[in-house]
């Protein structure tokens, strides 16, 4: 038997559909360093492949990264998490005045942890990373859902819960619902 369907007003079937808040590891796949022509943002896009909240691999989220110099932080600290540039590096630019250069578009495939959380702005909620942006092998993302077996396959040092030390704060046992 079929069934009959209809059209929420507003949907496309070229509509995306973003991650709920939670915490995530995720893989770049697709970066504009110059916006998408309606914002000269840069905009990077993950696909979600271990999340804290079930059934959310596979999910894109999107993030705009201001290229204002207010914000210039935001893209220091994803340069860090995907890779490009340590932190001594960074310290290294500033004690000796200059500024580094970052090629986002290089990164598709790289791996990131990032901690989304719900937004709200003028009435409208969105998943946003807000900056919560880590490396794999940060030590905060010790307990953070992740898939191991691509990880490791990319070259990071994975390691256990049970084995690693953590700086973040201890987390209940069950808060992955199971997903590591």
């Amino acid at each position: 038997m079929a069934i009959s369907t209809g059209f929420a007003d507003g949907w496309t079937p070229d509509e995306r559909t973003p991650p709920v808040a939670g915490l995530c590891h995720a893989v770049v796949t697709n970066v504009m360093e110059n916006g998408d022509g309606k914002s000269s943002d840069m905009i990077i896009e993950f696909e979600v492949v271990a999340h804290s909240v079930p059934m959310q691999e596979g999910t894109i989220h999107r993030e705009y990264c201001p290229k204002k110099m207010k914000m210039m932080w935001l893209i220091h600290r994803l340069a860090v998490a995907i890779g490009l540039i340590t932190v001594e590096q960074q310290k290294e630019h500033q004690k000796n005045g200059t500024a580094p250069e970052y090629d986002f578009e290089s990164c598709i495939g790289r791996h990131v942890m990032i901690g989304l959380q719900d937004e709200e702005y003028e009435g409208k909620v969105r998943v946003k990373a807000a900056g919560r942006y880590y490396h794999p092998d940060n030590s905060r993302c010790v307990k953070w859902p992740k898939n191991i077996s691509m990880l490791t396959a990319a070259g990071h040092d994975v390691k256990s819960q049970e084995t690693a030390k953590s700086s973040a704060p201890a987390l209940p046992d069950d808060a992955f619902n199971g997903v590591v």
